[in-house]
């Protein structure tokens, strides 16, 4: 089952949105050495999940059994990926990256924190400004709070919101850390950010969040392979061996002047969660290895370039 939708995690940093990416896929997207380091996320991460619905008492989960009816199989509803956005101020340009695939998105609000904080305020923004209409708020770490401090936020997050396109979204008061009410979040999500509809049959479009080298230091030439890159098809159908044109491309320049050069490239791999897949069709994150130069793709290089059938 490929992934039918996009779902960004948003908000200011440390107010739990890659703690909540693991309870929702039991994934932790801060791999990166630096992340791990510093505790905070750099990179875009991405994670894949499956909703479901347990037919004896409708509550949703992400497991295949539900723990309030006995083990009870539950019902495959939906299967989604995130994109865990980084909250420092520093990291905006890689947020607003990550806006151009979100079809939905969770803004993450701590409890125990004024509302709003800085980046709370510049994610919303970057949201408004990206298109992004469908928001689910989730009031996080209400296990740290007492009742009334709890409603003093909550009445903090509604001023906040109006005036605003989502002055009307659903605020669900979580905690991520202990899975407290995430399947109330996760009606909401079902309830407010809808697939949107694609046409599998029109020109391929993809568009690159994330480029990146998976080789590691040292690497012989024989085992060395093309640059990865990550992010979402809009429209259209990419398939094992199909030959790809990649624009802009790289920015170069020529008698004083910058000038864009489209990248030529073989699909060599898709790479669909942690499942290589023969082809896709639109909806989810994708990872493509392509033939092209590691070198040329590493370290976001290509972020905001399309992708298309060559020609």
């Amino acid at each position: 089952m490929q992934p039918e939708i996009n779902i960004g995690l948003v908000g200011h940093v440390d107010h739990g949105k890659t703690t909540l990416t693991e309870r929702l896929s039991g994934k932790w997207t801060d791999t990166h050495s630096e992340e791990i380091k510093r505790g905070i996320t750099i990179k875009l991460g991405y994670a894949d999940t499956v909703f479901y619905k347990c037919p004896s008492c409708n509550k949703f989960t992400v497991k295949e059994k539900c723990h309030d009816c006995n083990e009870a199989a539950t019902d495959p509803i939906r299967k989604v990926s995130f994109v865990d956005a980084p909250g420092h101020e520093s990291l905006m340009a890689t947020m607003l990256a990550g806006t151009t695939v979100m079809d939905g998105a969770i803004l993450m609000v701590a409890a125990n924190e004024l509302c709003p904080q800085p980046q709370t305020r510049e994610h919303l923004m970057a949201l408004q400004i990206a298109g992004v209409k469908n928001v689910v708020i989730a009031q996080n770490k209400i296990d740290l709070l007492d009742d009334d401090r709890l409603m003093k936020n909550y009445v903090q997050i509604k001023e906040f919101l109006k005036g605003t396109d989502y002055e009307d979204s659903p605020i669900i008061p979580i905690s991520a850390q202990h899975g407290v009410n995430i399947h109330y979040l996760i009606e909401a999500i079902q309830e407010t950010i809808k697939t949107p509809t694609r046409d599998p049959n029109k020109e391929p479009f993809f568009l690159v969040a994330r480029s990146f080298d998976i080789n590691k230091p040292g690497s012989t030439p024989e085992k060395i392979k093309g640059g990865i890159l990550g992010g979402a098809l809009l429209q259209g159908r990419l398939k094992l061996g199909d030959r790809v044109e990649i624009r802009p491309g790289r920015i170069v320049e020529e008698q004083n002047q910058l000038v864009a050069k489209p990248l030529f490239a073989k699909i060599q791999g898709i790479i669909s969660g942690s499942v290589n897949v023969e082809e896709i069709s639109p909806g989810g994150s994708i990872g493509i290895m392509t033939s092209l130069d590691p070198a040329v793709v590493k370290s976001d290089n290509l972020v905001g370039n399309v992708v298309g059938l060559e020609g």
